[in-house]
């Protein structure tokens, strides 16, 4: 993945269908191409990317995927539909909206959940104004690329005080078959003053080949707001997903995160709170399972600015055979943010002796009036508390199981939207019938 190639790529995409558009979005994706000519490819030496070399990714070539989906692609879908949906639904296949997999019923009247493409003349004010609005030093270049090469994706617009009774959720599948395809999946939501709504969004890997999910999802909070998000990750062993979630939070706003990561092969997860306004709440869970030789690296940003704000956070990680996890974590209290109560944790369970886990919770406090705490533990399954299962009739490999789950339903047990709990429970069930020999689930249920 050379940086000649991806501005050589980017000139072919400019000329394709894909690649138009009306002027503000061809600038748009113009200069972020120029910030992507200018930022380098992360390395060990970068410290936000100490344990996580993106060697495996670099050295391969990916071929843009933009207009409709491959018949490779589609055939791998045949049979795997998404299932009942509990709500509104947006189907995505290799970055691209599908109509037919996706439904719009059920949706209030008021909010709005489209495909980009669909707007980008009727609403490109909208997305230009939240787009432009992060600092462009901050980006980092994966950012860049997504900027410079997303054809489509979801707007989602909550006005003011509407309420979605039903999760509002988006599906991006992903597949490779002739070549590495690497895809842009791009996400706006606009929660206006007083609204509520949950959303989920999904990334799912059809078959076992090699491609890049790319993904960049953006979330604006106005006064009063508040959002449930979940991120469901189950992409296939051999691919690379690298995503950047940014929450804009304003005045007494609540956002709300589930991230699990279960798929990929190097998977590099960046989220970014910045409570800009007073009174604003933000509770961040994490739960990630890996085996084999999966490398899954998470970097959390909580950026308190104002006072009185809170956070919460506790993520929470179990590895297998050659597996390997990082853990980032970052609360910063501005000098401004006076009477901010920030928590977090950072708990991981190690299932072999080659399993490795780096973890670095950190705080930095410039405000003197504040109640912050932090932490974190490694370690592996208590011999005692194995012991005493098997003295009340379980073998060892039953006890361990039973602990295992034990350790990640803590945190599937903070999910709030049933049917979400229900399916996860049923998957970890499954995925932990055997700790040492994890039985592979697919799909299973979505």
């Amino acid at each position: 993945m050379e940086k000649d190639k991806c501005l050589a790529a980017y000139e072919l995409f400019k000329k394709s269908e894909a690649g138009k558009g009306p002027s503000w979005l061809v600038s748009f994706r113009d200069e972020a191409m120029a910030g992507f000519r200018e930022k380098n490819f992360p390395t060990l030496h970068d410290e936000a990317w100490k344990y996580t070399s993106l060697e495996p990714l670099l050295k391969l070539a990916f071929t843009p995927a933009y207009g409709k989906p491959s018949n490779g692609a589609k055939a791998n879908l045949a049979g795997k539909s998404p299932g009942e949906s509990a709500g509104p639904r947006m189907v995505f296949v290799n970055g691209t909206y599908v109509p037919s997999l996706s439904s719009l019923a059920g949706l209030p009247g008021k909010v709005k959940m489209v495909n980009l493409k669909s707007v980008w003349t009727s609403e490109g004010g909208l997305m230009e104004r939240h787009w432009s609005s992060r600092n462009a030093a901050q980006r980092g270049i994966f950012s860049e690329l997504n900027s410079a090469f997303f054809h489509d994706g979801v707007l989602l617009h909550l006005p003011k005080d509407s309420f979605s009774e039903k999760p509002l959720e988006v599906i991006y599948f992903s597949s490779s078959q002739d070549r590495n395809m690497i895809s842009h999946p791009r996400n706006l939501v606009i929660a206006e003053k007083g609204s509520r709504s949950t959303v989920i969004e999904r990334y799912i890997g059809l078959d076992e080949s090699v491609y890049f999910t790319n993904a960049v999802t953006d979330f604006v909070l106005e006064e009063g707001a508040s959002v449930e998000f979940y991120r469901i990750q189950k992409e296939g062993r051999q691919a690379f997903h690298i995503s950047d979630t940014h929450v804009s939070a304003g005045r007494d706003s609540r956002f709300v995160s589930f991230n699990l990561d279960a798929g990929g092969g190097l998977v590099r997860n960046y989220l970014e709170v910045a409570m800009r306004a007073e009174g604003s709440e933000c509770d961040l869970n994490g739960l990630y399972v890996a085996d084999h030789a999966q490398h899954i690296d998470n970097e959390t940003v909580i950026d308190h600015l104002k006072p009185q704000g809170t956070s919460r956070q506790l993520y929470k990680g179990i590895l297998d055979g050659k597996a390997e996890a990082v853990f980032s974590g970052k609360i910063f209290v501005r000098q401004d943010a006076q009477k901010t109560d920030a928590a977090q944790k950072n708990k991981n369970l190690l299932l072999s002796d080659e399993a490795k886990v780096d973890t670095k919770p950190q705080l930095e406090i410039f405000a003197d009036d504040v109640k912050c705490a932090h932490g974190a533990a490694v370690g592996q399954l208590n011999e005692d508390e194995i012991f005493y299962l098997r003295s009340r009739g379980m073998d060892e490999e039953a006890a361990k199981r039973v602990l295992t789950y034990g350790f990640a339903h803590e945190i599937v047990d903070r999910i709030r939207l049933e049917p979400l709990k229900n399916e996860l429970e049923y998957w970890l069930a499954e995925r932990f019938q055997n700790h040492t020999g994890v039985k592979e689930v697919g799909l299973g249920k979505f």
